[in-house]
């Protein structure tokens, strides 16, 4: 169709009519009250704004059926479906209903029309009724016209106003509310005044009453502002006989109006402003209010509690309303006041502490510029009091109430149940809401993306409400009791939580307990802690002889001094800590970072206050103290984590306490063995402690950086502010707002200060880190050694790794393997053989007495060994182990980083969920989903590393092709229902290497035994004399093996006789059938003894030579034998396969050799 070129008068209409029409959007009660187009919250608005509009539409017509039939005349109506409880066609065939049955029936009194949209919140009924109103208008409006009001504008005001009378006369319920009921919700200096509340709904109207205040509102929508204001004052001076009360009204109202037209906010405009608002002191709300710049805050912050009633609130939607008219309350002097930039972060950060937000993401979620922008920190203030004051209200009756019925829950009236369940529904929803608003328009400005949970304030059918709690959970008064003595932000977050977050709580807590249930996880958190502690003060001492500064080397030496001093107090904190259940000397800081921390105590997420059980009674049995108990069976790996961070970290802050008191001494003149000089040592160690035995930070510098070097040493500082564009709180904000995810990395805050205290060391970068320089800068002379300490142990570290890098040993019989290793071929067949020899990845090689050699993993010792892995990276990249084309040192070196970091176990999760974004199949998902749900096990790390000597580990190593296998393997159940993983060469079941205890591979008298670890943890390997698999992996040959799915349909997997299937029994054979009578071992040891081998030429990584090219024909023809001994044995496979051949081309394809018996001209 061609291009219709538009007149230029056309066009000019079209754009005077775009110009002339102001674009509607949705409006927000509040603290953000207009979202941007990119929030979430106006998408999720507009949304359902248009499925109101419909349901309008529909409601129109139900209701002006229903007026005809009750003022006019009865035509009877349309019947659909047969009532029979099922659907068909035939239901969608309308019957007719006679008038008399129509009435007898009582079908008015009921709904005929579906509803398939329910409107909640302001904007939603607003536009249903907008919608109701334009249907009913259209009709009206045609007939006004037809019958002469037509032409001319005072006729087509008329037609307008009479239109608009009958359809609000008709498509209205009388005491359902009208379009003024929503217009009254929104903040608009037109509509949100007192005429509109005026026209809200009275239960007590008669019908036609209510017939009648539809009728003026739908004048209104056609006529003069003012006339409403008349009709007002006329209406409320017709109630009253007593002349001087009409004309106090009239005078009231004629006031009230003219202060409108002149934008002042006079007393009876402000009585207007908040006439309905039950929640505020009106008679406070409109008394003249002085603030002063100087406690701008504090006044406002009073005036607000003044005047709050929070007990009257009904539902989310009148809290998010009071936000609005306490706002409207202040001038622009004092908004001007309250903008300033320390005012307004000390309230982002009280109100981010109430709503368990980060105050960067409130800030960014308010309006930065124009009139709301000046509102800012006046909502910012609203917000805060009127949750702190609902807060303190629910508090308050919890304990009115639990003190007068106790736990029983029988003893609570139905009375109490409601209040209580009334106001926890509130805060929870009001606190839904307002967490909504700042994600959303967070996230507009950037501040992350963060899960949504969406929620509309509407108001609550308590009695419904309470019968829900009560059959259960009898929720509300478990929550009472657990309200009762908690802190305020503690019970803002109880009842704010819902049961997803609850759940989601649940799962992080049972897949975190489940990897931290290895008893060898425990021995590497363990030990990587002693070692740190006991080396930190070498570096000190090291940089302190540098300087030549004897006094940070002999408080270098001090700092052991101090941790064998007061060895026995540190270990009663530590028994403390594991009986209670939670840290005793930093709270806030932990290894177990998913955690969240109220009032300085962690919440234990399967715990009966954390689920909402606690004094629930079934049977007389303690629903919460059952779930306790639960939980501190399925929670004692994260308490016997806290308990050994707790003991390394006394250990680490008492030694530094020490030498802080020897410092301060010394600075003094004092005689560190004098009578003095011990009283003030005594003095400071004990001022490092508060009456719980917490580390005294309040108001003391010195014990904040004694604690922080304690944080550093056990891995647990705060990640805030640090190097590297500060990724790691970056992650670990998104996996708090986003706990669902926290299956990927269930620890953040360790592997980040990990991957810190590496880079820290690297010679020369680890001077330009930002905790280094932040050390250096300090002036502490401690500070200053130990940072040239760092550098001295991270160059003697790099110097030692570059010497394992290069050298090689050589067993027994002649053969040679590197040292040290690093992730080996990107091949996984290639890998695949060199693990079969022994080889293991991130090990030093050990040579024995016998002259074997043993491989000792040290990668599960980072930090200190974190250097070691990159320099074998880098070397096996460079000399092109990885089959990828050579590297130059720099391109090879960030590609190392970049592998070795993703080979971390505690970064395992999120390379997996890269890999699985980059490769998404059917079977990687359900893999994938299968590993999350059997690593949330209870107990599963336990079960897969055994306990020495008592509990041994499972041996075999099982295949593992789908969701159940996946969960299967981490059950123990590997035996009964997987099978075993096979050796490609022999078909041998594939055995675990289970982790132990070992000493350092490079002996006492090596730079490593001393400065990064005399023992370590992790797997231990033998390599095994095998010179066929020696072969193999020297010439990088990767044996694949078999397809598991042939043709695309014959899964091989599925096919089994006597539990076992034919994929397993033909892997089995591969090594086991013979040709020429040897088996695959046989016949290639064989050819590698011979002449002709010995003469092919060998390839390389850009192609196969002689020898490459052999030994894959020999593979492939015992491959072939295996895979035709298997349909002999599985003649149903063979059959499918047929089946399939025929299928495709038509008939049967034939192979040479496909009659299953095998040539040697198969072989080379």
């Amino acid at each position: 169709m061609p291009d219709v070129e538009l007149s230029p008068e056309t066009l000019k209409f079209l754009e005077d009519a775009k110009k002339s029409v102001k674009k509607v959007e949705p409006v927000n009660s509040g603290l953000v009250t207009n979202p941007d187009e990119e929030d979430f919250n106006f998408w999720n608005k507009a949304g359902r704004l248009t499925l109101s509009a419909g349901q309008g539409v529909v409601n129109a017509a139900e209701e002006a059926g229903d007026f005809l039939e009750e003022n006019v005349i009865s035509l009877g109506g349309l019947e659909f479906g047969d009532k029979d409880g099922k659907f068909t066609f035939k239901d969608l065939i309308p019957k007719y209903v006679s008038p008399k049955k129509w009435k007898e029936g009582g079908y008015s009194q009921q709904r005929n029309l579906p509803v398939f949209h329910k409107p909640e919140g302001l904007a939603e009924n607003m536009t249903e009724g907008a919608s109701r109103f334009i249907t009913g208008f259209i009709g009206p409006n045609k007939f006004f016209k037809f019958a002469g009001l037509s032409g001319g504008i005072v006729k087509t005001g008329l037609r307008g106003m009479s239109a608009g009378a009958v359809s609000d006369l008709t498509v209205f319920d009388p005491n359902e509310g009208r379009l003024s009921d929503m217009l009254v919700e929104f903040d608009s200096p037109v509509l949100n005044n007192a005429v509109t509340q005026y026209l809200a709904t009275d239960e007590d109207d008669t019908e036609m009453e209510g017939r009648l205040k539809n009728v003026l509102e739908g004048m209104l929508i056609g006529g003069p502002f003012e006339i409403l204001f008349g009709i007002k004052a006329f209406k409320k001076a017709k109630a009253t006989k007593d002349f001087a009360e009409k004309e106090k009204i009239y005078k009231e109202t004629g006031e009230a109006i003219d202060g409108l037209k002149k934008g002042k906010k006079t007393k009876k405009v402000l009585t207007k402003i908040v006439e309905n608002n039950k929640a505020i002191n009106t008679k406070e709300y409109i008394k003249k209010i002085n603030i002063g710049q100087k406690e701008a805050k504090k006044e406002t912050e009073s005036f607000i509690k003044k005047i709050l009633n929070t007990k009257s609130f009904g539902n989310s939607a009148q809290v998010l309303k009071t936000i609005d008219d306490i706002s409207e309350r202040f001038d622009d002097v004092t908004k001007d006041y309250l903008e300033n930039d320390v005012l307004k972060n000390q309230t982002a950060e009280e109100l981010a502490t109430l709503l368990s937000r980060d105050k960067g993401e409130i800030l960014k979620a308010l309006p930065k510029e124009g009139e709301r922008a000046k509102s800012a920190t006046v909502r910012m203030l609203a917000t805060k009091q009127i949750v702190q004051e609902l807060a303190f209200t629910l508090k308050e009756t919890s304990e009115q109430y639990v003190k007068k019925f106790g736990k029983d829950i029988n003893k609570w009236t139905k009375e109490a149940k409601e209040q209580v369940a009334l106001q926890s529904e509130i805060v929870r929803m009001t606190v839904v809401a307002l967490k909504d608003q700042i994600r959303g328009a967070a996230r507009v400005t950037q501040a992350g993306r963060i899960k949504v949970v969406r929620s509309e304030g509407k108001v609550l059918d308590v009695e419904k409400l309470v019968d829900i709690i009560q059959s259960f959970r009898g929720d509300s008064v478990t929550m009472a009791n657990l309200i009762k003595d908690a802190p305020l932000e503690e019970v803002i977050n109880s009842v704010s939580k819902t049961k997803y977050q609850r759940a989601v709580e649940v799962f992080n807590s049972l897949y975190i307990n489940s990897l931290l249930s290895g008893v060898f996880t425990q021995a590497i958190n363990m030990k990587s802690g002693i070692y740190e502690a006991l080396i930190r003060p070498i570096e000190q001492i090291g940089g302190g002889l540098v300087r030549g500064d004897g006094r940070s080397i002999k408080l270098g030496f001090a700092q052991y001094q101090g941790m064998m001093m007061s060895f026995g107090d540190t270990m009663k904190a530590v028994s403390l800590a594991l009986r209670q259940g939670d840290a005793i000397l930093d709270p806030l800081s932990r290894t177990q970072d998913n955690l969240e921390i109220i009032g300085g105590k962690a919440v234990r997420p399967i715990s009966g206050a954390n689920l909402g059980a606690e004094g629930v009674k079934v049977f007389g049995f303690d629903v919460g103290t059952g779930i306790d108990w639960i939980g501190n069976v399925l929670e004692l790996p994260s308490r016997l984590l806290m308990s050994g961070d707790e003991l390394l970290k006394q250990m680490n802050y008492r030694g530094r306490l020490f030498t802080n008191a020897l410092d301060d001494t010394m600075t003094r003149g004092l005689d560190i063995s004098s009578k003095e000089g011990k009283e003030n040592i005594k003095r400071i160690f004990d001022e490092g402690f508060d009456k719980n035995g917490a580390a005294n930070i309040k108001d003391n510098s010195i014990n904040k950086k004694t604690l922080d070097y304690a944080r550093e040493s056990t891995y647990t500082n705060s990640l805030k502010g640090g190097s590297y564009l500060d990724w790691g709180s970056k992650v670990q904000t998104f996996l708090n707002n986003s706990p669902e995810f926290r299956f990927l990395a269930p620890f953040i805050r360790t592997p980040t200060n990990l991957w810190r205290h590496f880079g820290n060391r690297v010679p020369g970068f680890g001077l330009l880190t930002k905790q280094n320089r932040d050390l250096w800068s300090s002036g502490d002379r401690r500070a200053r050694a130990e940072v040239l300490g760092r550098q001295m142990i991270g160059m003697s570290a790099t110097m030692y790794g570059l010497h394992l890098a290069t050298e090689d040993v050589e067993d027994k019989d002649g053969k040679r393997y590197p040292k040290i290793t690093g992730n080996g071929p990107s091949n996984f067949n290639i890998k695949k053989t060199w693990l079969s020899m022994g080889w293991q990845p991130y090990s030093i090689a050990q040579i024995n007495k016998d002259g074997s050699i043993s491989y000792k993993q040290y990668n599960r010792m980072d930090p200190r060994f974190y250097i070691l892995g990159i320099i074998a990276d880098l070397k096996e990249n460079l000399v092109n182990i990885n089959d990828e084309q050579k590297e130059d040192v720099f391109s090879a070196a960030a590609l190392t980083v970049f592998k070795n970091a993703a080979n971390k176990t505690y970064l395992r999760g999120i390379s997996d969920a890269m890999e699985l974004i980059a490769n998404p199949t059917e079977n990687s998902f359900s893999k994938f989903f299968g590993g999350v749900v059997g690593n949330a096990i209870p107990y599963a790390s336990l079960r897969n590393q055994g306990i020495p000597g008592i509990l041994e580990p499972e041996k075999e190593v099982y295949e593992t092709r789908g969701f159940l296998d996946r969960i299967f393997a981490r059950t123990g159940l590997g035996e009964k229902f997987l099978e075993p993983r096979r050796d490609i060469l022999t078909g041998e079941p594939i055995e675990k290497t289970p982790s132990s205890l070992y000493f350092n591979a490079d002996g006492v008298a090596s730079f490593s035994f001393w400065l990064q670890a005399p023992s370590l943890v992790g797997k231990k390997t033998d390599v095994k004399n095998n010179p066929v698999a020696f072969e193999i992996a020297r010439l990088r040959i990767p044996l694949g093996e078999p397809q598991k799915i042939k043709y695309k349909k014959v899964d091989l997997t599925e096919y089994k006789k006597n539990g076992q299937s034919a994929y397993d029994y033909m892997m089995q054979n591969i090594g086991k059938v013979k040709l020429s009578n040897k088996n695959l071992t046989e016949y290639l040891q064989n050819t590698f003894n011979s002449t002709s081998y010995k003469n092919l030429q060998e390839g390389n990584t850009e192609f196969d030579g002689g020898k490459e090219m052999y030994i894959r024909k020999i593979f492939k023809g015992f491959k072939d034998k295996a895979y035709y001994e298997m349909l002999k044995e599985y003649p149903e496979v063979k059959k499918a396969i047929m089946e399939v051949q025929k299928e495709k081309y038509g008939f049967l394809k034939r192979k040479k050799g496909n009659d299953l018996e095998i040539k040697n001209v198969l072989l080379p």
